[in-house]
């Protein structure tokens, strides 16, 4: 079924008020008017990469512990290849540190299997240690630098074995590439952006293509503040739902999603986000969520989200997560003018609705929804407030 109505509406929801614009008609190509968006537009500086530099390619993995000559590579910032293993080992690390503007890390399958987060080189604004909680952790190395520009991950395979608990990839820096990359096992998220400690509160240009992401513990895409993501062919599947949740001591519980957009605090930005062209599925939890609330109020900026033409598949498959539709929309920016847009997509066999509003309060989104394929979802096409004149 090719769902839509072409309406708007302020309406009561629960305990409080959602703004939904839902676009399309059965059948229609017809696309909703584009209205300029009040949202400032948060940027970097345009980034100019830097002349090549030496290439350091690394001799074949030892067998023991190659944290430190990874490590040492990395500091230098350098265009870094990891080839392949003959005998098919993985180099065994613990999480890295990747610092350097313009650090590009390229390899043609090579295997980096997590032995534990690395070394503490940052503290936080309050003060916490931050340790390099992921596979390959981009951030600054020392306070007094500026977050990391221009890096490229590109052809490797990340595995975080059960009872390791660690990141595959932490992006938290600028003008991001990770393409053909695989991250599996047990990894808590396979990728977290965000802007922890990195002197802007946000990560900003980020582009994960043609990748294959699995079996996150908690997510297996976590966006807690960026400005500029692009998520595009790439497999988004398997979180598991077997992550310890703090607030009842429990190894379930958690959002379980394909990707969980989800600011912290109200100042961390969700802006320009573009998911497209996906596998999102077989997810213990929701195959999206825009959990866009935090626990001081809804975030200042949340704008410009784009949701087009994935697969969104066999999500909600656990037994004990929060949300179990295929796109759930909780929250929203503060004014109530943030768009989300949802179009195109194949929305099928989720165990909860296709499209759900959650919450019991205010709900404040913009949504755009045209031509997506809702049937055989269990909990029906959409679980939204009745909005007059639909059809």
């Amino acid at each position: 079924m090719k769902f839509g109505v072409r309406t708007a509406a302020l309406l009561v929801f629960g305990l409080g008020v959602v703004s939904v614009v839902m676009a399309a008609r059965y059948g229609s190509s017809a696309r909703p008017d584009r209205r300029v968006s009040p949202t400032p537009v948060l940027r970097q500086r345009p980034y100019s990469p830097p002349r090549p530099r030496t290439k350091i390619v690394l001799a074949p993995p030892r067998g023991g512990d190659d944290t430190e000559r990874l490590q040492a590579a990395l500091d230098r910032g350098e265009r870094i290849v990891i080839p392949r293993s003959p005998d098919g080992r993985c180099y065994r690390t613990r999480g890295l540190w990747v610092s350097r503007n313009g650090t590009s890390i390229l390899s043609d399958g090579a295997c980096l299997l997590a032995l534990g987060p690395g070394p503490v080189r940052l503290r936080s604004g309050d003060g916490d240690p931050v340790a390099a909680s992921a596979v390959l952790y981009v951030n600054r190395s020392s306070n007094r630098d500026r977050a990391p520009r221009g890096i490229t991950i590109e052809g490797l395979r990340i595995v975080v074995p059960n009872g390791v608990a660690c990141y595959g990839i932490g992006i938290f820096g600028h003008h991001v590439s990770v393409q053909h990359v695989r991250v599996g096992g047990s990894p808590i998220d396979d990728v977290i952006v965000g802007g922890r400690a990195n002197g802007d509160d946000f990560a900003s240009d980020v582009t994960i293509r043609h990748s294959r992401l699995t079996g996150g513990r908690r997510n297996v895409m976590s966006v807690t503040s960026v400005v500029g993501l692009d998520v595009e062919d790439v497999l988004v599947a398997g979180a598991s739902d077997t992550w310890l949740v703090p607030s009842t001591g429990r190894f379930a519980g958690n959002p379980a999603a394909g990707i969980d957009l989800e600011p912290d605090d109200p100042l961390d930005p969700i802006l320009d986000v573009r998911i497209a062209h996906d596998r999102i599925r077989d997810n213990a939890g929701p195959g999206i969520l825009l959990a866009l609330r935090t626990a001081s109020g809804l975030p200042l900026r949340a704008d410009r989200i784009e949701i087009l033409d994935n697969q969104i598949v066999g999500n909600g498959r656990g037994g004990s997560t929060p949300q179990r539709s295929g796109i759930v929309l909780a929250g929203g920016q503060a004014d109530g003018r943030g768009r989300v847009g949802v179009r195109g997509n194949v929305i099928r066999a989720n165990r909860g609705a296709g499209l759900e509003a959650s919450g019991r309060e205010a709900v404040r989104i913009l949504l755009e929804a045209e031509q997506n394929d809702l049937d055989g979802n269990g909990g029906g096409a959409t679980s939204l407030p009745a909005l007059p004149g639909a059809s």
